[in-house]
Formats: C-alpha cells, sequence, structure tokens
C-alpha cells in the first residue's frame, strides 16, 4: 500500500480517481476503498482532498498565484469546489487563510 500512497501524493494534481488507483492494484473500487480506509483511517476521496488542499496551502504561501489558478494547479476541478473542501478542510476560507498568514496585498486578487 506504501507505493500506491506514493503514488496518490505524486499525481495529485492529476486528477487521480478512485477508479485509476483501484485498478492499478488489480482490486475493485470497493475493495480498494475499503482497504485504503482500513489501513488509513481515512476514506480514499477524504486523502485526496486533504493532499490536494495541502498542495493549495504550500502554493498559497510560496506564490502569488490568483485563487482560481492555485484551486486548478492543485487538481480541483472549480473554484466552488476548491473553496468548499479548503473550508471544510481547513475550517476557513482560502480568502481568510491568506489574511491570517500576513499576505495582505492578496485581498485584491481574490
Amino acid at each position: 500500500m506504501l507505493d500506491i500512497m506514493n503514488y496518490i501524493d505524486a499525481n495529485i494534481t492529476d486528477g487521480i480517481s478512485l477508479s485509476s488507483v483501484a485498478k492499478k492494484t488489480g482490486m475493485s473500487e470497493s475493495k480498494f476503498s475499503r482497504r485504503f480506509a482500513e489501513m488509513n483511517g481515512i476514506s480514499f476521496k477524504q486523502y485526496v482532498i486533504k493532499k490536494k488542499i495541502q498542495h493549495a496551502v504550500k502554493l498559497m504561501n510560496t506564490t502569488n498565484l490568483k485563487m482560481i489558478d492555485v484551486a486548478m494547479e492543485s487538481g480541483f476541478d472549480s473554484i466552488s469546489g476548491f473553496y468548499d473542501a479548503f473550508k471544510k478542510t481547513t475550517g476557513t476560507t482560502p480568502k481568510n487563510f491568506k489574511l491570517a498568514n500576513g499576505d495582505k496585498t492578496y485581498e485584491a486578487e481574490i
């Protein structure tokens, strides 16, 4: 399972899916999903979202990209999906996160 975790982490921004990862393991989606959750204590979907948000936070802390670009570079399909996932994962909005981390100029870009 470590190889699969490394694969997921390395390809997190490429639109990784349960189907594609399960196929790599030779398991059905349901069997892979069940085994993944048992071994990691988190569902595949939750893990992928968590990793995408971690990538987004890294971009937000190291670049001046606009939020739409952060969202797309982090593997999200839409800005609304990014905002929803970010708030659910971190408890705050991307804008408030940036402001709390001292980037006052970022406010105008959102």
